[in-house]
């Protein structure tokens, strides 16, 4: 019986231990929920902008962008949902609409993680 009680013990350790594991996502949270946004979907989101703004962020798009890499999470955010909102943006603001316009308000927030540390 004792053998037991410590095998069941030991599986509800693991088990418990591997509930609190949290590789490779991001969180986004508000005060109503938590999201998971997968590495694998941060970077293929990530993959529509570096077309444009290079895989490092670096890149000025028709040397009229300024680069993305460097820039505040919350800088970023702010564009992002500016260019969503047709609010911010110059001479490329139609362009950046187009892209960003079926980002979720969680997946900006993903992408503008992930491009802040770039």
């Amino acid at each position: 019986m004792k053998k037991l009680n410590y095998v069941i013990g030991a599986s509800l350790v693991l088990l418990l231990s591997g509930c609190t594991e949290n590789r490779g996502k991001i969180s986004i949270n508000d005060t109503t929920k938590s999201i998971k946004i997968s590495q694998a979907e941060v970077l293929a989101l990530y993959a529509r902008c570096a077309g444009c703004h290079g895989l490092d962020g670096k890149k000025r798009v028709f040397g009229k962008s300024g680069r993305i890499a460097g820039q505040s999470k919350s800088e970023l955010i702010r564009k992002i949902t500016g260019y969503q909102k047709g609010t911010f943006g110059g001479s490329l603001k139609g362009l950046m609409a187009r892209q960003v316009e079926p980002l979720t308000p969680e997946q900006v927030n993903a992408l503008a993680e992930y491009i802040s540390k770039l």
